[in-house]
Formats: C-alpha cells, structure tokens, sequence
C-alpha cells in the first residue's frame, strides 16, 4: 500500500478507536467506587495523552492540512481533563455515587437511567471534544475517514458503554447477523483503496452469544489495525497474521510464538491451504525446504502436535482426516 495512504488511514483508524475507548473510559472513572484506587482516572488520563499523540500523528502525516482543527482537539481535549479531575475529586460526584450505591438488583434499569442522565459525556466541555471530532474526520480525505468510521463502529460494539445487554439467544442471533452484514460491506468497500483487505476472513454469523460477537468483532478489530500498521503483515486465511521477522502468529488480539524451522514452515503450507486438507506428501515439503529426509510417522506426528498446541492459543484447529490429510480451521469450526 502506497505510504500516503498507508499512514493517514492508520493514524485516523485509531482515532476512531480512541474516540470510543475514551467514552468507555470516561464512564468506567467518573462511576468508580469511593475509597478505592483510582485507576479508572488514571487509565483514562493515560488513553487521553495517546489520544493526542495520534492527533499529532495524523496532522503530521495530512502535511499540515486543518491543521488548526487538530490542535483545537487536542486542546480541548486537556481541558476537558482538567474539567473532568477537578469533579472528579468533588462532593457532587460522591452525592451520585451514593444516591446509587445501594440499589438493589430490581433497580437496575432505574440506575442505569440516571447514571446515564449524570453522565460526565453530557458536559459541556466533551460536547466541545465531539463536535471537533466530528469537524475533524469530516475534513479528512476518502480512505482515512472510513477508516475513522470504520473503527469508531467496530469498538462502539467492543466497550461496555454502548453494548446491549442480550440474553435471549434469537436476539443475539439477529444481532450477530446484523453485524455482521454491516462489517463485511464495509470491508468490501474499503477493498477498493485497501486491496489487501480481502484477505480478512469474513465475519461470522449468526452466533450464539455475547462472548462469540466479541470475538468476531476483535478479530476484525486487530487485523485490520494490524495490516494498516504493516501492510506486509496483512491479515491471511482466518485473519491470521503471520510475522516472519517476530516469529509470531497473531489474531483477534492474541499472540503465539511459533518456532521457525518445520513448525513454521508446516504453518505456511496449511495456511495456503485456506481450509482445504493437506495431505502427508503436501507436509512433507517443509522438510524438503529444510534439506531433511522424509519424516518418519512418528516425526510428522510430533511436530503437527506441537504445532496444534500452540496454534490453540490463536483459537485455531489443527483436525486430521485419515487417509487424507490435515487441515487449518477456526476452534468452533473444527470437526476432531
């Protein structure tokens, strides 16, 4: 990918991350208990400074276009932070937190209502911070505003703040199913400026429950972040990322080392596979690669084993069909 695109769009993809991460944040320090550790304020001070130096990044990398509309963020930014520690420390926020301290179980939805009500992102300094967001990926060009879209959609689905709280399983159904058309047109569309994009494995659906659109929608998440940061280590079969350099094998977030010799070269034959089995004469190039003799069953045996193992940790599957071969499949996919 061409660095002009390349950079701009990486700089606005986590500007459109942050933003939802920050109303996470925001919410998560503003409700925090009395008499504990503040680490919501501390967390959220910190997401506040990385938002801003990706703010400088993107300026940087725009050439100096609206250039005054990104330091009137970052601006407003530490003033709302200013804002926000001061109320933090105050009698009304504690009056808040004890109006609602101990409501009981059959309560929730009336405390939900008013935390929402008292919500530090109603204040008039965040409405500042939105508006100028807003002004900002407005004036970006094509790409890097949908990737700004992009990523405000896919995190909006990832923090708390704005999830649904589903438990019927039709629902969820439905939901999964609804996400899953509006992410894989969006992929399509940004395929056009970002090609590589058509490597991500589609979201899947329907699923089952909370936990599995979580995932989905993460896998999503860090692949694309991941192929705009490197556009070599774009996202293969399964979203998953494979970095020679590292000897690492990423995906939906997770990261597993992979030994590099007939591990990760027996890795790269069933990726390319994308599913289909590989059989024991497919396998056995990865010792002909390494100038070895044919492995024994033994041999073989051993280092597809270890290879399962691991890949594990990324929620992938390693099944094996007799007489037939091996092949690469997400964990809920596999038939062992």
């Amino acid at each position: 990918m061409p660095r002009a695109i390349h950079e701009p769009a990486l700089a606005a993809f986590q500007l459109g991350a942050k933003s939802q991460e920050l109303r996470f944040r925001i919410e998560d320090a503003w409700w925090e208990p009395e008499g504990v550790e503040p680490l919501g304020l501390n967390r959220l001070g910190a997401e506040i400074e990385t938002t801003q130096t990706i703010i400088e990044r993107l300026d940087r990398n725009r050439a100096g276009s609206n250039k005054r509309a990104a330091e009137e963020l970052s601006e407003l930014l530490a003033d709302f932070w200013t804002q926000f520690a001061a109320d933090y420390r105050g009698q009304e926020r504690h009056e808040r937190i004890a109006a609602i301290r101990d409501a009981g179980p059959e309560a929730c939805e009336s405390v939900f209502h008013y935390q929402r009500e008292h919500s530090p992102l109603k204040s008039p300094a965040w409405t500042r911070v939105e508006e100028k967001l807003s002004a900002l990926s407005a004036a970006l060009e094509s790409t890097p505003r949908e990737c700004f879209e992009f990523a405000q959609y896919l995190h909006a689905e990832l923090c708390p703040v704005s999830s649904r709280l589903l438990v019927d399983s039709q629902e969820i159904g439905r939901r999964s199913v609804e996400l899953a058309d509006q992410i894989n047109d969006r992929l399509q569309h940004l395929q056009i400026a970002l090609p590589w994009l058509s490597q991500i494995e589609q979201f899947t659906s329907p699923l089952l429950n909370d936990s599995s659109i979580h995932w989905e929608v993460c896998r999503v998440a860090c692949a694309v972040e991941e192929g705009l940061r490197n556009p070599s280590l774009a996202p293969s079969y399964l979203g998953l990322i494979l970095d020679e350099d590292q000897g690492e094998a990423r995906r939906g977030g997770k990261t597993v080392t992979i030994p590099m010799g007939l591990q990760w070269r027996l890795l790269r034959i069933l990726v390319q596979a994308r599913g289909n089995f590989s059989s024991r004469s497919s396998l056995e190039e990865a010792w002909d690669q390494a100038g070895l003799a044919d492995p024994s069953d033994e041999a073989l045996w051993q280092a597809l084993s270890a290879l399962r193992k691991n890949l594990e940790k990324v929620r992938l599957k390693l099944p094996a069909k007799r007489q037939i071969g091996w092949r690469l499949l997400d964990i809920k996919d596999a038939e062992d």
